[in-house]
C-alpha cells in the first residue's frame, strides 16, 4: 500500500501472510467438520485468538501509519514490540493450530515453512519501552488520552486509581529531582 512507511512494510507483509494461513486454515477447518464446527471449541478458540492477533496488528500498523511523527522514536519502539509479539503469538497459534486438523504436517509445511521465525520482544527492548512509557509523560498520554479513567457514578476504577498513581509518581521523582533525596543529609 502507498501509505506504508519503510517500516511498517515489513510487517504488513507478515500480516497479509497471516491473513491467507488463516482463510486457508478457515476453510479447512470447514471442509474437516462442516457444521459441527462451532461445538468444535478448541479450534473454533483458536480461529478467534488468531484473528485478534491479525486484528490487534493491522490497527496498531494503521495508527503508526496515520499517527507517526519522525521526531517520536517511542511510538517506534511501541509498534516493534507490538508488531513482533502479535506476530509470534499468532506464529504459535498457527502452529497449534495446524495440529489439531488432519493433515497437519503438510499444513505446517505449508504455512510455517521456516517454522516460527519471529522471536517474542526481548527484555531490554521491553525494559526500554517500559522506560519511554514511565519518564515520557507526553508519550504515555498520547496512548490512554481517549481511555474514559472513571465510573459515571463519580467512583475510581481500578484504571482511575492507576492514572493518579502514574501521575503522584510522576510529581514525586520531579521533587526528587529539584530538592534531592531527603535521605542523603
Amino acid at each position: 500500500a502507498e501509505y506504508t512507511s519503510d517500516i511498517t512494510r515489513p510487517y504488513y507483509r507478515q500480516l497479509a501472510h497471516l491473513s491467507a494461513a488463516f482463510a486457508l486454515l478457515v476453510e479447512v477447518s470447514l471442509m474437516r467438520f462442516g457444521t459441527s464446527l462451532k461445538f468444535q471449541e478448541t479450534i473454533s478458540g483458536l480461529l478467534s485468538d488468531l484473528l485478534l492477533h491479525q486484528y490487534a496488528l493491522s490497527t496498531s500498523l494503521k495508527y503508526y501509519d496515520e499517527h507517526h511523527h519522525a521526531s517520536h522514536t517511542d511510538q517506534t519502539e511501541l509498534l516493534h514490540w507490538i508488531a513482533q509479539t502479535r506476530i509470534h503469538d499468532a506464529q504459535n497459534t498457527l502452529l497449534e493450530l495446524t495440529q489439531k486438523l488432519p493433515g497437519w504436517r503438510f499444513l505446517k509445511w505449508l504455512i510455517l515453512p521456516r517454522g516460527l521465525n519471529q522471536a517474542a520482544p526481548g527484555l531490554k527492548q521491553q525494559q526500554s519501552l517500559i522506560q519511554a512509557l514511565t519518564h515520557h509523560h507526553s508519550f504515555k498520554h498520547n496512548l490512554t488520552d481517549a481511555i474514559l479513567v472513571s465510573q459515571p457514578d463519580g467512583t475510581h476504577s481500578p484504571l482511575a486509581e492507576l492514572e493518579e498513581s502514574f501521575n503522584l509518581a510522576h510529581q514525586l521523582e520531579s521533587l526528587l529531582k529539584r530538592y534531592g533525596d531527603i535521605r542523603e543529609n
